[in-house]
């Protein structure tokens, strides 16, 4: 009887991860070549600050901030989703852990 429920049971998890095994993403594979080229592009520099430097230069500066005037309008009144205060338990039944300062500045909201 002991044999038949330890072979269920091993099945049960060797089934379990196997469909688990296959329902995760998997990386995209990198090539021999582009590896050899960051390879390459590291043994380039003497430390790991040239190297950024130097990608950051080839980026021409990177990401640049947009001027105020293009930035998105987020005035307004805002609230906690779907109504109810931030301090409230939320929909699985947690509530974040306060202070005794910040339950009682919580509790009058």
């Amino acid at each position: 009887m002991r044999r038949t429920i330890r072979g269920v049971l091993i099945a049960l998890v060797l089934g379990s991860a196997a469909s688990v095994a296959q329902e995760l993403p998997r990386a995209p594979v990198q090539s021999a070549a582009e590896w050899q080229q960051k390879y390459a592009l590291g043994l380039a520099h003497r430390t790991a600050r040239d190297l950024y430097v130097a990608l950051k230069s080839a980026a021409k500066g990177g990401r640049v901030n947009p001027p105020f005037n293009q930035l998105p309008d987020w005035s307004g009144l805002w609230t906690a989703s779907g109504g109810g205060s931030f301090f409230a338990a939320g929909t699985v039944g947690v509530a974040p852990k306060l202070t005794r300062e910040g339950a009682a500045a919580g509790a009058g909201t």
